[in-house]
């Protein structure tokens, strides 16, 4: 009987082991793609700064002549 018991406690740290980590797992998940999400705005607006930058850099090239 108190071998069963203390069958029955390894299974349930395993689970609760278990658990745990598929929790974080999910929650790293989660964060990989927040950060991705973020990249790809950041990446967005980047790309909208530089346009802008280039027709300024034209303007003054079209002063300058």
């Amino acid at each position: 009987m108190v071998v069963d018991v203390l069958k029955n406690n390894k299974i349930t740290k395993m689970f609760q082991a278990m658990v745990i980590i598929r929790l974080k797992m999910g929650n790293l998940g989660l964060k990989v793609q927040s950060l991705k999400t973020r990249l790809t705005i950041m990446e967005g607006e980047k790309q909208v700064l530089l346009k802008q930058m280039q027709k300024e850099h034209e303007g003054h090239e079209e002063y300058k002549k």
